[in-house]
């Protein structure tokens, strides 16, 4: 599947879909147990073809069946229906963070399966953005092409605040360093046949 999104973002591009995205992962347990891997996209862009979106993506990951698209008249009108001032950049910014802040449920899925799907997210960015996505906008003129508002104002800080414990193990691994994680909590099991 990151093949495929990778795919996706490079015709997209060349395009001129988006020009810049913030993707997140979320595996959920499926109807089965077995781990449904999934991603939720928010683009900036001023014009996406939702017809030709859909041919792409099936070109790309074959057997796809769902890709939800929300354009921004849909979700001025999801605000609206609940009462709230509708907030793009706001609104696609809690949508992602919703989204970041889940983890693997292991209560959900099968044990094997739920180990699988934590060695695999082990080290894994959770979260994939364009290459200037997290850049500051130096006016409050919004986007050249669209005029939309927006305003950038560097990358969020509640994993610094709410667990600093887990950005500083992260930073430690990435310069080399083992931090001990303490006893295992819980010990998996798997049938070996």
């Amino acid at each position: 599947m990151g093949a495929a999104w990778r795919e996706l973002s490079k015709r997209a591009s060349y395009e001129r879909w988006w020009g810049h995205h913030s993707l997140v992962w979320e595996v959920t347990s499926g109807e089965d147990g077995l781990g449904h891997l999934h991603a939720h996209v928010a683009v900036v862009s001023s014009w996406v073809p939702y017809e030709e979106l859909h041919v792409a993506w099936r070109e790309a990951m074959p057997g796809a069946r769902v890709l939800d698209v929300v354009s921004p008249a849909d979700a001025r009108e999801r605000a609206r229906a609940r009462g709230r001032k509708y907030d793009a950049a706001g609104g696609a910014a809690h949508y992602l963070a919703k989204y970041v802040t889940k983890g693997v449920d292991a209560g959900e899925m099968t044990g094997r399966k739920a180990g699988e799907l934590l060695v695999a997210f082990r080290n894994q960015r959770k979260v994939t953005t364009s290459r200037a996505f997290w850049r500051p906008l130096l006016a409050r003129s919004g986007c050249k092409c669209c005029r939309q508002e927006y305003h950038l104002v560097g990358m969020p800080c509640s994993m610094q605040a709410i667990a600093p414990g887990a950005v500083l193990r992260a930073k430690a691994e990435l310069l080399g360093w083992w931090v001990p994680r303490g006893e295992i909590q819980v010990g998996l099991r798997f049938d070996s046949g």
